[in-house]
């Protein structure tokens, strides 16, 4: 057989099964968590990719008794996904498996297959006695505006709750109360939520500041506790951390600071003063709500060392706040003198070791070599 014979057949075999070497495919819509509820039945519809010959089907069903897949028909097919009414299974977390294969040589499942792709879906089970899911949202304001809170609720269970309602309490930063509001009962549907929504909590007269709410969620005799922080704001920037160390001559200089409002603040930079001299301005920026950000700048310092008062003039939206500061000055340091590595020095050495060695035996070789050539000459004259 000739060489181009061969190529021909390793093309035509390549291009056979070239088919069975792209990767399968399983294209459908996405389902998420299942939730597990009985008398309820799911479909979802899919479509098998990248095959040419005949594929199999199988469900890896789990704990669950009633799932299946129709018969498939140009690469289509649907997942049915039924819950039997009188089916019950524990309280907890499962998964359940679909698999499409590729079979090779005929419709004939045990003769092998090429390649296979599967989807892995997973169920949530709910309790059986009456659960809840809740979260306390407590959001912060600005001086003298109401504070809405809210109580999201969500059914973790197959009973209804009849009666649901919740009290909130808020605490200043000292754990003192100072106010309690109360949400009246609502029902609750199996496997629903419902917001819970508090009268508004007025702030007049609280100062800016942080403050907690503790919620009681009442549901047919039990009780669940939840937590949540909120602040109440003032048009202000808090002074966080600031270079306290510097050194004669040019030095970054840092401000860090937070903003206490609850709305943007535009227009923050800061002037900074030593021994009654300004040493520097800072660019400005815009701070989001109780965001926190860095003002940095260049300071040039000519005082001796020593440790000096100073202030830092903090501006923002038209206001400004002047904070005292102190800062240590020390003597500029001499800059150290580039040191070589160890290693770059010996191998510095070696190389010129090196280049010496063949110089040498260059040399060497040079003149072996002249001497062979006069050494005939010479005996000729001497023959003579």
């Amino acid at each position: 057989m000739s060489s181009r014979s061969r190529v021909f057949i390793i093309v035509v075999l390549f291009l056979l099964c070239l088919p069975s070497l792209l990767a399968i495919g399983l294209s459908g819509r996405p389902l998420g968590t299942i939730a597990f509820q009985p008398g309820k039945t799911i479909t979802n519809h899919y479509t098998v990719l990248g095959v040419s010959g005949p594929v199999a089907l199988a469900v890896d069903s789990g704990p669950f008794s009633n799932i299946s897949v129709s018969e498939l028909m140009d690469n289509e097919f649907d997942l049915s996904i039924n819950f039997p009414q009188n089916e019950r299974v524990p309280t907890g977390q499962y998964s359940f498996a679909l698999s499409v294969r590729e079979l090779v040589g005929g419709a004939t499942e045990g003769i092998g297959s090429l390649t296979a792709v599967s989807k892995v879906f997973q169920v949530e089970v709910y309790s059986y006695e009456k659960e809840i899911a809740a979260e306390l949202i407590a959001p912060s304001v600005n001086e003298g505006t109401p504070i809405n809170f809210k109580v999201s609720v969500e059914s973790r269970s197959y009973q209804d709750i009849d009666a649901i309602s919740s009290e909130i309490t808020v605490f200043d930063k000292e754990n003192h109360s100072i106010g309690k509001l109360t949400i009246d009962e609502q029902p609750l549907p199996s496997l629903s939520s419902i917001m819970l929504r508090a009268p508004p909590f007025p702030t007049t007269g609280l100062e800016a500041n942080e403050y907690q709410a503790r919620a009681v969620v009442f549901y047919d005799g039990k009780e669940l506790h939840l937590n949540g922080t909120f602040k109440i704001g003032a048009i202000d920037i808090a002074l966080l951390n600031y270079s306290q160390v510097l050194e004669q001559g040019f030095n970054e200089f840092f401000i860090e600071v937070e903003s206490r409002w609850g709305d943007v603040l535009k227009n923050v930079y800061a002037k900074v003063f030593l021994n009654d001299e300004e040493i520097l301005q800072t660019p400005s920026f815009s701070l989001n709500p109780w965001e926190k950000g860095v003002l940095k700048s260049i300071a040039k310092v000519d005082l001796l060392p020593g440790s000096y008062v100073g202030k830092i003039q903090l501006f923002f939206e038209g206001e400004m706040k002047e904070v005292p500061i102190t800062v240590l000055v020390q003597e500029a340091t001499a800059p150290e003198r580039p040191k070589f590595p160890v290693l770059l020095i010996t191998t510095l050495v070696l190389s010129a070791l090196l280049v010496i060695v063949l110089v040498i035996f260059i040399l060497q070789m040079k003149r072996r070599n002249e001497r062979a050539i006069t050494a005939p000459e010479k005996n000729k004259k001497e023959a003579k």
